[in-house]
């Protein structure tokens, strides 16, 4: 369903600080030093360059400053662009259009400025799409993002607003007496990596906060934060309130000195249709934030410290090896209520710790069952979009496994708990090595907007030969409607047989051959998710790598 909110036709009027000079020529400064960075120059001599959502033009005069041979601004802010013409209309063509249809040709801009617009227009995917159109081969889009997790929300300086659901953030901001409605949409940054669909990305962001001097951001970087350690920094970028990235289509990277940290590089999933931004009445699953961070550390320790304890114990409980789980087929759906219980039963036998949602342990155990009696102990894992409190990987490392690994672009610096290594990482684009993994486990991560296609290739890239994908999602033989529910700000999606179908044929395609027979039934719908209201069930897929 579209975003029902209508453009925001005269921004400057609305805010005060788009006719700023001062900060807005600031902002520009400190834009153009990570641009002569990342391409390696002094100016933008010869270049053709747009700033997308220009509003006055104080920043894009900047760019004409800098010696670009043609500068454009681009916004749908009429009364904005009327002041940028009577000023900067010798140098600079302003032009009244939206970011989503500019009056370019194909592959015509060198660089593109994309400076804390997303959130305010009403489809950032399809002005992304429309950047990509227009941004030469090696051309370079420079991005700066606001956090949806950032403590303090930018626009009306209200703490935590942006991580509210849309009915509580309009309450919070009317009973401030800040405006009627919140309009601004912001993403996490796993939301952010995924919106720059098919762009390599080159993150700034601590390489600036590390030397601001540098990069002209003393504005954005109060002097004792740039003496905090790297480690500590890395370790808050899920909750750092702005992003400073540079994205391209190509893979050639910063031309400019050694720094230290150096810009982060990952590659966004591979693009696929542009789909509109979601309006939503309810927030199923917010990813994160100081607050549940804080508690997920908490129960993340009390499990790592009880798994570390239990195997010291275990040692001589078990000098052979611990009990193995019941072995189950390697594809199943979840059929009934009875058949998560027994899965509960069973962990509890196995003095496995349970996941706090009782019904997760049915997958979880059958992931953990399928590595453990097929590959064995000395198998290399990863648990792709894990987090440090979800169940597979403790299981793992309670049956002797050492060589465990799991990713998740939420995560900050690299964590190890009880030898199982955390670390950051995209599970479309990895930076493993090929053939690295005995075993892939995704457990109910796929149905959150990850591309199934870039998925599977990847995972089929860093499997051994022979090696196994296990997978599991939510799923019914007739998916109720899930109406305008968000989990991890992507629409709430449970799969069809049709579709189930179609990742096991996808799936083939890659090298990765279904194991087991495909049942789609199940008499009952034994999984209920409060926060949305619906009912549904699990499947899982076990895949063999050819």
């Amino acid at each position: 369903m579209a975003d029902k909110r209508e453009p925001q036709l005269a921004y400057s009027e609305l805010q005060a600080k788009m006719l700023d000079e001062e900060q807005r020529r600031t902002k520009a400064r400190k834009i153009l030093s990570v641009l002569y960075h990342f391409l390696g120059r002094t100016d933008l001599s010869g270049l053709t360059v747009a700033d997308v959502g220009c509003s006055a033009g104080f920043i894009a005069d900047e760019l004409a400053g800098a010696g670009a041979a043609r500068t454009y601004g681009f916004d749908i802010d009429e009364p904005g662009l009327t002041k940028a013409r009577q000023r900067f209309g010798e140098r600079v063509e302003f032009v009244l259009a939206s970011g989503e249809a500019m009056p370019l040709p194909d592959e015509s801009l060198d660089v593109v400025i994309f400076n804390h617009i997303y959130e305010h227009v009403v489809d950032p995917d399809a002005v992304l799409a429309e950047i990509r159109r227009v941004l030469k081969p090696d051309g370079v889009l420079y991005l700066g993002l606001g956090n949806k997790y950032g403590p303090m929300e930018p626009h009306h300086r209200l703490p935590l607003l942006s991580w509210l659901p849309r009915r509580a953030a309009d309450r919070y901001v009317r009973l401030f007496g800040r405006s009627d409605a919140y309009y601004e949409r912001f993403h996490s940054r796993a939301g952010l990596t995924r919106m720059l669909a098919g762009f390599h990305v080159w993150d700034y962001t601590l390489s600036v906060i590390k030397d601001p001097g540098a990069f002209a951001a003393g504005d954005l970087v109060p002097g004792p934060v740039a003496k905090v350690p790297t480690a500590a920094l890395r370790a808050m970028i899920p909750v750092m309130p702005t992003y400073l990235w540079v994205a391209s289509k190509s893979a050639t990277g910063p031309r400019g000195r050694r720094l230290a940290p150096p810009p982060e590089h990952h590659r966004s999933p591979a693009p696929g249709p542009v789909q509109p931004l979601v309006s939503a009445t309810a927030e199923a699953a917010p990813p994160g934030g100081p607050v549940l961070a804080g508690l997920r550390r908490a129960a993340e320790t009390v499990l790592w410290t009880r798994v570390a304890t239990q195997r010291a114990l275990e040692r001589r409980r078990y000098p052979d090896g611990r009990p193995k789980p019941t072995p189950v087929p390697p594809t199943d759906v979840l059929r009934t209520v009875a058949d998560w219980q027994a899965a509960v039963a069973e962990c509890r036998r196995l003095r496995l710790p349970l996941h706090r949602d009782r019904q997760k342990n049915w997958d979880a155990l059958g992931a953990v069952s399928t590595v453990v009696n097929h590959l064995g102990a000395g198998a290399a894992v990863l648990d792709a979009d894990a987090a440090r409190y979800s169940p597979v990987l403790p299981w793992l490392r309670l049956y002797g496994l050492t060589d465990l690994v799991g990713n998740n672009l939420e995560f900050g610096a690299d964590v190890r708990r009880d030898g199982v290594l955390f670390r950051y990482g995209d599970i479309t684009a990895t930076d493993f090595a090929d053939g690295r993994f005995d075993a892939v486990t995704c457990m109910s991560v796929i149905e959150h907007g990850v591309p199934p296609g870039p998925f599977l290739a990847e995972s089929a890239r860093i499997l051994k030969p022979g090696g196994l994908l296990v997978v599991s999602t939510d799923y019914d033989q007739d998916p109720p409607d899930t109406g305008n529910h968000l989990a991890y700000g992507q629409p709430v999606h449970i799969f069809s047989p049709g579709e189930i179908k179609d990742l096991v044929s996808l799936a083939g395609e890659k090298g990765l051959h279904l194991e087991g027979g495909l049942a789609l039934d199940h008499p009952e719908r034994p999984v209920f998710w409060k926060r949305t209201g619906l009912r549904y069930t699990f499947i899982r897929l076990t895949f063999r790598k050819q």
